[in-house]
């Protein structure tokens, strides 16, 4: 209370006390239960920054600056929280996903893949526990995020 009504008194132990009290209280229940009550959790914004910086390395400074991909995968990372479906997956595999998805999007293929036998796994190297199948389930997931509203 007092943080957004800077210069008031304190708030006595009335009525709009306890209602600003049982509103705190039931929001932070909603928001336990959205964390399915896990309240350690593994963010997949510094497996992004390390994914990035690996990717940066092996394009090149000044081509992966031109590049929209790293926007443009913190921008799905982002939104993706606006889905509870992004706790249903580990922290790793959802940041090299919107990583994929945001070079997918913009056509971008990695360096040295363009000789693999699939050029598409490049993805493995940074998460060799993520199969195909979940791949495109995580992917399908943050883009519906956009079809929601």
């Amino acid at each position: 209370y007092s943080t957004i009504n800077r210069g008031s008194e304190v708030l006595e132990l009335s009525d709009e006390y306890w209602a600003m009290w049982d509103t705190i209280v039931q929001s932070e229940l909603l928001v336990g239960r959205m964390l399915k009550f896990d309240m350690t959790i593994d963010h997949p914004h510094k497996y992004m920054l390390h994914y990035m910086r690996s990717l940066r390395d092996l394009f090149g400074a000044k081509e992966w600056a031109a590049m929209p991909v790293a926007p443009t995968a913190a921008a799905f990372l982002q939104d993706f929280h606006m889905s509870p479906k992004i706790l249903d997956y580990p922290a790793s595999h959802v940041a090299v996903c919107c990583l994929v998805l945001a070079c997918e999007v913009y056509g971008t293929v990695v360096p040295l893949t363009e000789h693999a036998d699939s050029s598409d796994n490049w993805y493995k190297v940074f998460c060799p526990d993520l199969t195909r199948d979940v791949h495109w389930d995580i992917i399908e997931d943050i883009i519906s995020v956009y079809g929601a509203e």
